[in-house]
């Protein structure tokens, strides 16, 4: 996971604001999917390489990407607690839609009619 960790790092020194925030809501998903695909002991070690990479990402000059930020730690806190005391070998995180509920719209999505938040 090293590898991602350091692409990470390139696109959110990217120069457009896009690209940043867009690397941004990729984070709960890259973490998502190295927790539920290593050893439990690995849980720690990505938490801890992702953590300076959104300290940096807290101080963006950008709006919209610091909005990303809040985005992705939220995602990421719903996993974690979804995760609590359940086995890697879980059907369906937290993140991903269950069979017969209904998913909330995703914040770059357009809203449903009808919809309020």
């Amino acid at each position: 996971f090293n590898i991602i960790i350091d692409l990470l790092q390139a696109l959110l020194s990217d120069s457009d604001e896009r690209v940043r925030s867009e690397a941004t809501l990729c984070m709960p998903r890259f973490a998502e999917s190295v927790i539920l695909g290593t050893e439990e002991d690995q849980d720690s070690t990505v938490l801890e390489s992702l953590m300076p990479l959104a300290l940096k990402i807290q101080r963006d000059s950008s709006p919209i990407v610091r909005s990303s930020l809040a985005t992705a730690t939220g995602e990421l806190l719903i996993f974690l607690v979804g995760l609590g005391g359940a086995s890697h070998d879980a059907p369906s995180s937290p993140l991903r839609k269950r069979e017969g509920s209904e998913a909330p719209p995703s914040p770059r999505s357009p809203r449903r009619e009808g919809s309020y938040s």
